[in-house]
């Protein structure tokens, strides 16, 4: 992987619920209890983005003088500042997972009701990732294409809405979604920082995965039965390896290696069905083009 590169384009969005304890439930409620068997990907949202932002970080310092100065030093940082990503497209599933509100399809047939529940105290906590393309500066490989996946793990998010206009030109009433960023100790998948990361406390705002290509997330709630799984999009890598070879795999916030993963249906295997319950995460490199599998 190249250190050097030149970033451009934004490819994906994606957005998922995240429990307390860190692990990512797709676009579940963590705390419903859900039926085994259940598939969840994160809300996917692909060449439908047209700026996404991170966390802004101001670092208090105190400064030492009075006719001359004597010196300064840092101490710490501001509370993050909230960001910004804007969407071509809208989604009713956001509201949702942002806020709580249902998608009603009960009070009018033939009709969906709801709302971005701005009377809720508090949004839901979520994860948040999306995907550059970069290309590449380092001698052997000028010029060729990679993909940084920046990270944000642990998230509260509102959505602010635009009403309507008559504006013409491109994307004239887009979704804005606002990000407020937390500190996490856990990776997209649940599993925790270490010693690998070299984090300040085992803790960051956001973090950058570079690889060949671009990552996208599904979650699998298992019954004690079912030993397979599929995920949203065409994968570029069989790799189980370790569980944490291109793809990586995790149950209930462990890595954890599958028996196997189809490149062609997205199938997941697993070894043995465990217990109902178990919650399966699989962060994983999609095949160019993307595509549904």
């Amino acid at each position: 992987m190249a250190n050097r590169s030149n970033t451009y384009n934004l490819v994906s969005v994606f957005f998922w619920r995240v429990s307390a304890t860190g692990i990512p439930y797709g676009q579940l409620d963590p705390d419903a209890t859900e039926t085994g068997d259940t598939i969840s990907h994160a809300l996917a949202f692909i060449g439908e983005a047209t700026v996404a932002g991170l966390p802004t970080v101001n670092y208090r310092r105190a400064t030492f003088g009075g006719s001359r100065f004597l010196g300064s030093a840092f101490m710490g940082i501001d509370p993050l500042e909230s960001f910004d990503i804007e969407l071509a497209s809208s989604d009713l599933t956001l509201y949702n997972m942002l806020k709580g509100s249902n998608l009603d399809t009960t009070t009018i047939a033939n009709a969906t009701i709801t709302s971005p529940n701005n009377n809720a105290q508090s949004p839901n906590d979520i994860g948040v990732m999306f995907t550059v393309a970069a290309q590449e500066r380092s001698s052997g490989a000028d010029g060729d294409t990679e993909y940084r996946t920046y990270v944000i793990p642990h998230a509260q998010a509102f959505i602010r809405e635009t009403g309507g206009n008559v504006t013409a030109g491109e994307n004239p009433q887009p979704t804005t979604v606002t990000i407020t960023p937390a500190m996490s100790s856990k990776h997209a998948w649940g599993t925790a920082f270490g010693s690998n990361e070299g984090f300040a406390g085992n803790k960051t705002d956001h973090l950058l995965i570079q690889a060949e290509y671009p990552y996208a997330l599904t979650t699998w709630i298992a019954d004690g039965t079912e030993t397979t799984f599929e995920v949203e999009f065409v994968p570029a890598s069989s790799a189980v390896t370790d569980g944490k070879t291109d793809n990586v795999f995790s149950l209930n916030g462990t890595v954890t290696a599958p028996s196997s993963f189809n490149v062609t249906t997205g199938q997941v295997t697993i070894s043995a069905a465990g217990s109902d319950g178990d919650n399966w995460a699989a962060f994983y490199q999609m095949a160019l083009p993307i595509r549904s599998v």
